[in-house]
C-alpha cells in the first residue's frame, strides 16, 4: 500500500508540475516547439551496495533542463540518493519511474539487484579447474566486466584473466567441500533421503556449473547455455581453451 500511495503521490507532483507550465515542450530560442522524448533502458542489473545512476537520454538533445524526479517502488531495494542518484540497498527487483520536468515525458524500468559475487574459497578443499576462452558477443571481455561460476545458484568461482606464453585465458578454480565421483550418488530406490545436491534412486549426475557474466559499466547482465560439471577434474589447456559464449 505505501508503494501505491507513493506512487499515486509521483503523479499528482507530475500533474502539479505540468499544471504549472513547469513541463513543457522544448523551446528554442526563435520560439520555435520541438516535441521531446526521453528514454532509460528496460532493464538494468545491479549488485547490493552499488551507486548508480539511470543516465536517461533526451531526443533532442538541445534540451535546456535534464533535471528529473525519480521514484522507486520498492525503497527496500533501490532508495534514491540525491537528485539523480540510486543506490541498490537489498536483494531483489523493482520498478523505477522517472519524469522529466523539462517535458511531458516520462519513463520507468526494471532494476534487478542481486547480492555481490563472492565465492566462499577457504571453506572449499576440492575444486574443478576451467581453463577457458570467454567472449561476449563475439568479443573478448571488455574492462570492467566479471564472470563468475556458479553450483546450484551460490557464486563458487570468481574468473582470473591471465596471460601465460602469450595467451590470455580466464580460470575458474570452482570449489566444493565434497569430493564428487560416479559413485557418490546413493542409487538405492528403498533410501527415501535426498543427499542434498543429488537425487536418490535416480542415475548418478555430478553437480552442474553455470557461467554468468556481469557488465558493471553497462549494468547488463549475460548467461550462457555452456556449462560444465563439477568432477574434480582440469576442463582446458593453453592449447585448447574451454569455450565459454556469451551472446
Amino acid at each position: 500500500m505505501k508503494a501505491i500511495h507513493r506512487i499515486l503521490l509521483f503523479i499528482v507532483v507530475a500533474a502539479q508540475l505540468t499544471s504549472c507550465g513547469l513541463l513543457n515542450y522544448d523551446v528554442d530560442e526563435e520560439g520555435v516547439t520541438t516535441p521531446a522524448s526521453m528514454s532509460v533502458p528496460d532493464t538494468i542489473y545491479v549488485m547490493c551496495g552499488d551507486t548508480f545512476s539511470l543516465n536517461p537520454v533526451f531526443s533532442p538533445d538541445t534540451i535546456n533542463i535534464k533535471d528529473i524526479f525519480i521514484l522507486p517502488e520498492n525503497s527496500e531495494v533501490v532508495a534514491v540518493r540525491g537528485s539523480d542518484k540510486l543506490e541498490a540497498v537489498g536483494e531483489g527487483a523493482t520498478k523505477i519511474y522517472i519524469v522529466s520536468v523539462s517535458a511531458r515525458i516520462q519513463d520507468s524500468c526494471m532494476v534487478y539487484v542481486s547480492t555481490p559475487w563472492e565465492p566462499r574459497l577457504s571453506v572449499w578443499p576440492y575444486e574443478t579447474v576451467f581453463y577457458a576462452h570467454v567472449t561476449v558477443g563475439g568479443q573478448p571481455l571488455a574492462e570492467g566486466m566479471e564472470v563468475a561460476a556458479f553450483v546450484g545458484g551460490e557464486c563458487r568461482a570468481i574468473g582470473q584473466v591471465m596471460t601465460s606464453l602469450g595467451i590470455t585465458y580466464t580460470r575458474f578454480r570452482v570449489g566444493s567441500d565434497i569430493l564428487y565421483t560416479d559413485d557418490y550418488w546413493d542409487d538405492d530406490e528403498d533410501d527415501d533421503e535426498d543427499d542434498g545436491e543429488g537425487t536418490t534412486g535416480q542415475e548418478s549426475t555430478l553437480p552442474i556449473i553455470n557461467f554468468r557474466c556481469y557488465d558493471r559499466p553497462h549494468r547488463r547482465l549475460y548467461t550462457t547455455a555452456t556449462y560444465g560439471v563439477f568432477d574434480g577434474e582440469a576442463h582446458g589447456s593453453l592449447s585448447e581453451l574451454f569455450e565459454i559464449a556469451f551472446k
